[in-house]
């Protein structure tokens, strides 16, 4: 250990000169302290755990693939089971990955749970449930949890507008879903395409700088 009488420091560096005042260091004797903190490797305690979820989710599919297989059901009940424990897998893959950013986070959720939907929809004879209700509900759930969000944590709108305006985007399908008359309940998608409206019409009044500048950054223009 060395000792600046000049700064009245103590210098954990193998050196002869003060870094501070380049005065000559006096030798205090006693080990050399490392100078950066020694970070320990960080174990995930609940990787087992995890592991064996993991197991009993994808034999719970198999067995279900075998009776359905074996009691000759009409439905194949069994598809959208698996389909359901992929899903979740990848949701809880994406929440691990993405955590970091959870404005991203939450349109990837909205994204992967309605395309989820409309695949079980499809699978059990596709009644457009998923289209009807379960979308424009993502839809309008996900533009709240992002202002939400932003207004708690304090992030500001250019942040995460590309994320916004991905969201807004989609709003595009129920209002296509309501041309198309192919909706049972109109009002789940009319809200849903306000919603992304009002959205829209917020950001274009109020930040309209943050718009044309990320509207300029990703599209040029």
């Amino acid at each position: 250990m060395k000792y600046c009488k000049n700064c009245m420091v103590n210098v954990t560096q193998d050196s002869k000169m003060c870094p501070l005042c380049q005065n000559e260091l006096i030798d205090k004797g006693g080990e050399l302290e490392q100078e950066y903190p020694q970070i320990e490797r960080i174990i995930k305690k609940h990787s087992i755990v995890i592991k064996v979820f993991m197991f009993l989710s994808f034999l719970a599919v198999i067995l279900c693939c075998a009776a359905n297989y074996l009691f000759h059901f009409d439905v194949l009940w069994s598809i959208i089971v698996a389909v359901g424990v992929i899903c979740m897998w990848v949701s809880l893959s994406v929440i691990f990955k993405k955590r970091h950013n959870i404005p991203k986070l939450i349109l990837w959720e909205c994204v992967l749970f309605s395309l989820s939907a409309v695949i079980l929809d499809f699978l059990s004879g596709f009644r457009l449930w998923s289209i009807t209700y379960v979308m424009p509900a993502f839809i309008i759930v996900s533009l709240l949890s992002m202002w939400t969000v932003a207004s708690v944590m304090n992030i500001k709108l250019r942040d995460y507008m590309t994320y916004m305006l991905i969201d807004i985007l989609l709003g595009i399908v129920p209002f296509i879903m309501l041309c198309l008359n192919n909706v049972s309940d109109p009002f789940p998608s009319v809200m849903a395409v306000v919603a992304s409206v009002i959205t829209f019409i917020a950001i274009f009044v109020f930040n309209y700088k943050s718009l044309k500048e990320e509207l300029k950054k990703r599209f040029h223009i």
